[in-house]
């Protein structure tokens, strides 16, 4: 194989690795994304971070990259500044947060920085390709999460915005479907069993986006932290009210689903969700099954997300009241 072709397949290949933390781990951090007091990360660290965060404008340029916020350095002036929040971290507890910080970023496309502000070095993230950078989404994009993309809120991510739309449009009527359809008719039902698996998969996706811009890129441990969630533990004993076992395709291990079980009931759904990419599924005897666990997977998912929602808006009020009028935040404009 030619060198140049080597190299294209080993940048093909590249898998995500966790960013190493900064250098220095006692600055404050200076946060655009998910970190910020109303964002989806924000409680990973929230118990090391003191109270009354420092709003504040950034004069720099907000790109998205699959749904991460990436910060490039260069500014226009018709640009809107990127809103964002300087966080400082309790007593020999930066280290820590930041490494919480670092394990959610791909050192692929995030590097550390620093810079001052108000007298003082805080650590920022920025792009580590910001030449790659420039040739993203040269086409316009009329999306919320672009028309805001100077305020980033996950609120606005499309994949979030429209998953359960598309969901519940279709879900109760292919629920009646299969519910109507002999077991007979073996073409019929095969037909469904793959809707049902495509439908597993969206909703899959947007789970685990959530997952990994809330904990780490580790998608191992995010299933572990998934079933921790409290909101998660919530939603699982109101959604489930049965018990039901499935067998991994890739060890043959049975994982059970069960409502008092928050861990095994994460892995029933996420050993499902590992059959259909890796084998798929040929049974079509499973699709009350898969539908079932669809069904109740999108009402747990929508509960976790809105109450992530509501955790974010007290978060905001608690760490930096106020800052909705935006007047203490325009006093405080970082330029690189």
């Amino acid at each position: 194989m030619a060198k140049k072709d080597k190299k294209q397949e080993d940048e093909c290949l590249k898998n995500a690795k966790p960013l190493k933390p900064p250098e220095h781990t006692e600055f404050p951090f200076l946060t655009y994304g998910f970190f910020k007091p109303n964002q989806l990360a924000f409680n990973q660290i929230k118990h090391l971070t003191k109270k009354n965060v420092t709003p504040v404008y950034i004069e720099a340029t907000l790109k998205h990259v699959n749904g991460m916020p990436v910060l490039i350095k260069e500014f226009n002036t018709w640009n809107e500044p990127i809103k964002g929040y300087v966080l400082k971290f309790r007593k020999k507890k930066g280290k820590t947060a930041y490494n919480y910080i670092s394990n959610t970023k791909d050192m692929h496309i995030y590097s550390w920085e620093t810079i001052k502000f108000k007298g003082e070095q805080v650590n920022v993230l920025v792009s580590a390709n910001p030449k790659k950078m420039e040739n993203l989404y040269k086409d316009p994009d009329l999306s919320p999460t672009a028309r805001n993309s100077y305020d980033y809120n996950w609120l606005n991510d499309n994949v979030y915005r429209y998953t359960f739309k598309f969901l519940n449009s279709r879900l109760d009527e292919l629920c009646s479907e299969i519910y109507y359809t002999q077991e007979n008719d073996f073409d019929k039902l095969a037909l469904l069993f793959m809707e049902a698996q495509s439908l597993y998969m969206v909703l899959w996706s947007a789970i685990d986006r959530f997952l990994t811009f809330r904990y780490t890129l580790r998608q191992g441990d995010n299933v572990k932290s998934l079933a921790k969630e409290r909101y998660f533990k919530e939603a699982l004993k109101e959604c489930v009210d049965y018990t039901d076992t499935i067998t991994s395709a890739q060890n043959l291990k049975q994982v059970t689903l069960n409502r008092n079980d928050p861990l095994c009931s994460a892995y029933y759904y996420y050993t499902l969700r590992n059959n259909i990419v890796h084998n798929g599924k040929e049974n079509v005897k499973e699709v009350k099954k898969l539908v079932r666990a669809l069904h109740d997977l999108t009402s747990i998912f929508d509960k976790v997300t809105v109450a992530v929602k509501k955790e974010g808006e007290k978060n905001l009020a608690e760490y930096s009241p106020g800052f909705d009028n935006d007047f203490e935040a325009r006093k405080n404009k970082i330029k690189f």
